[in-house]
């Protein structure tokens, strides 16, 4: 059998990093270019001409084409207040228009909290018009907003550029104290939002669109605090470019996930009857608020299901995670959320470690990209231990989740995993062995709420991990009737 032909449809290894979308070889097929050089002539927001530079850049010399149709409007990029944006322009015209770069931007005045620490504390003017009962409850949210946004790259970018925190919040807070523009940005969520159930709309809003505006528009003064502090920097552009990247809020990870999108895989769903005749945990009650997690069933390995459809037809689950929310019955205030885990461990015979507990370790996301080095010992496979990981918060990804958005939370393959069955990153979220893809992750988004007075959301969301059947073979060989399957779910009390 040729190698090639082990390969889902779709899916080949590729000189791309792991974590680098599959997404990118779009953006410069022929019939997108006049849409890129489009939208950069249209775009003024600096998140979405930041996503699609960056995804640009990230082509290579495939962008080539969409760069030479979009010069003038990357000209002007090149030189425009956004200091991520015009860092990408510039370094799209270096790399495929010799000559087109513009000279530098100069760099606008410094935010005063830039170059003194201690307007740092003066964090809205003092003629704002802010009753000062209100005050404090203004500073809270703003803080809370730019942590949420662009918390991780202000952290990196500080090293470079300390206080731009404090710039940002002295730019936000007038900009959220606005009563005219509070007004609109309630009444945008107002149409966007479902104000029966409470679910907030999964899109990227003004006010976020305002932050990541403060963001570049205040480090855009960075060479300029460097100069007015005596320690002016000795090539500006390399300067620029290294807080550009340190502010970048990467797409790819975001839209490779989103390309990993399926059907959901034909398995019962998460319900309120889950736990019905199980023994629950020592000492659990079943009222008040607090979830009971416990152990469904325990099967063998060979039960694990299988893929009927689809470019991964004949691969075998390895694990699932999904969370399904029940709509509240008196129709107001946030649902319930049942939760479910199915996941292959190493168990031994008769061990009652953990059944309360999901079948899965804390788990890192970069396991899908980073490089797996030898193991400096073979791994021990004799203990009861999860072989699959959860990452609950994705903090790899930084300010990604705000920003195009993500599916949380995810799992991720163990060390033990990836050094059993020798694999190595070579595709988004896919990982492989010698003869080709062996392990991958997808996703889904299913049972959506729609009505004429909200944006449809999914009440069921979940992930797996697929294995190639003949990896999954190899493992149950090194583990025998020690890998067992185990089906965990988490309900809310009284349920049913």
């Amino acid at each position: 059998m040729r190698r090639e032909q082990k390969h889902p449809a779709g899916v080949r290894p590729g000189s791309k990093p792991a974590h680098t979308s599959a997404l990118i070889g779009y953006t410069t097929q022929r019939d997108a270019i006049p849409a890129i050089a489009t939208a950069l002539t249209a775009l003024t927001d600096p998140s979405t001409l930041t996503w699609l530079l960056s995804l640009l850049e990230q082509a290579d010399g495939d962008a080539a084409p969409a760069v030479t149709r979009s010069r003038e409007a990357l000209v002007r990029h090149a030189v425009g207040p956004h200091l991520t944006v015009r860092a990408l322009a510039r370094r799209l015209l270096r790399q495929h228009l010799p000559g087109a770069e513009p000279p530098p931007a100069s760099s606008p005045s410094p935010d005063t909290a830039l170059i003194n620490p201690l307007a740092a504390g003066l964090w809205t003017p003092d003629h704002d018009g802010i009753r000062v009962g209100d005050r404090d409850e203004v500073a809270e949210a703003t803080q809370q907003l730019i942590d949420d946004v662009v918390g991780a790259r202000l952290t990196r970018s500080e090293r470079l550029l300390p206080q731009l925190g404090a710039a940002v919040r002295a730019r936000v807070t007038p900009v959220l104290a606005d009563d005219q523009r509070r007004s609109r940005w309630r009444e945008r969520s107002r149409n966007l939002n479902d104000q029966t159930y409470h679910h907030i709309a999964d899109a990227y809003l003004a006010m976020q669109a305002a932050v990541e505006d403060a963001l570049q528009r205040a480090a855009a003064g960075g060479r300029a605090v460097r100069l007015a502090t005596g320690n002016p920097v000795p090539d500006p552009l390399s300067w620029e470019d290294t807080l550009a990247s340190a502010l970048l809020d990467d797409p790819t990870p975001p839209l490779a996930l989103e390309s990993l999108r399926r059907p959901r895989p034909d398995l019962p769903p998460p319900s309120p009857q889950d736990l019905q005749g199980q023994p629950l945990p020592p000492n659990t009650s079943t009222e008040g608020t607090t979830p009971i997690t416990g152990t469904v069933a325990i099967t063998p390995a060979t039960a694990v299901a299988t893929i009927r459809t689809g470019p991964h037809r004949g691969w075998r689950i390895l694990a699932t995670a999904e969370n399904r929310t029940i709509p509240n019955a008196q129709r107001y205030g946030p649902g319930r959320h049942l939760r479910r885990y199915r996941a292959v461990e190493i168990r031994q015979t008769d061990d009652s470690t953990a059944l309360t507990a999901p079948p899965l370790a804390p788990g890192n996301i970069r396991t899908w990209w980073e490089p797996i080095h030898t193991a400096p010992w073979p791994p021990d496979l004799h203990h009861t231990q999860p072989l699959v990981g959860l990452d609950q918060d994705l903090a790899a990804l930084a300010d990604a989740p705000t920003g195009l958005g993500v599916p949380a939370p995810l799992l991720t393959p163990t060390s033990t995993l990836l050094y059993t069955l020798d694999l190595q990153p070579e595709a988004p979220f896919t990982l492989h062995d010698p003869d080709g893809p062996a392990l991958t992750l997808v996703t889904w988004r299913t049972e959506y709420e729609s009505g004429g007075y909200r944006l449809p959301w999914p009440r069921l969301r979940g992930c797996a991990l697929l294995i190639r059947p003949d990896v999954l073979d190899r493992l149950r060989e090194q583990i025998g009737n020690r890998l067992v399957l185990r089906d965990v779910a988490t309900v809310p009390p009284l349920c049913g």
